[in-house]
């Protein structure tokens, strides 16, 4: 169940290692969703998926989003623009919440930071939490 997501993050995570200068290196932080966290998802909710995503050290470029679910169907997200620096990026997903269902997601960031760069370094920022209510 888990080896095509293995393979897919180990495959990301290697991008970043064929850096040969680490001042080149474009670096992606997640906001509201961090490596192995436990989220609400409002299953009666017909919104599509969001992520948001900020970057640093990036060439003008475009960053690819993979939505992976727990039974290994892919869900190509909507490009993100990798700069200005420190700008907060959504990026909307091909999936309703009330689609998903509970189990190992895993959302890439995928790109080569422009023609000259090197690939992506993905770092989990601090969650930023927001507060909903929600009434019956």
């Amino acid at each position: 169940m888990y080896s095509r997501a293995l393979f897919l993050t180990a495959l990301a995570a290697s991008l970043s290692f064929v850096t040969s200068d680490p001042d080149d290196v474009c670096y992606s932080y997640g906001v509201d969703f961090v490596d192995e966290g436990s989220y609400f998802i409002n299953s009666k909710s017909t919104e599509k998926f969001t992520a948001v995503s900020y970057f640093r050290g990036c060439k003008d470029d475009i960053a690819d989003i993979l939505f992976v679910a727990p039974d290994d169907i892919e869900y190509l997200c909507s490009q993100v623009p990798t700069v200005p620096e420190n700008d907060n990026k959504v990026s909307t997903c091909p999936i309703q919440k009330n689609q998903m269902t509970s189990g190992h997601w895993l959302l890439l960031v995928l790109g080569n930071n422009g023609d000259e760069g090197q690939p992506f370094a993905w770092q989990r920022g601090e969650q930023e939490n927001t507060d909903y209510i929600f009434l019956c």
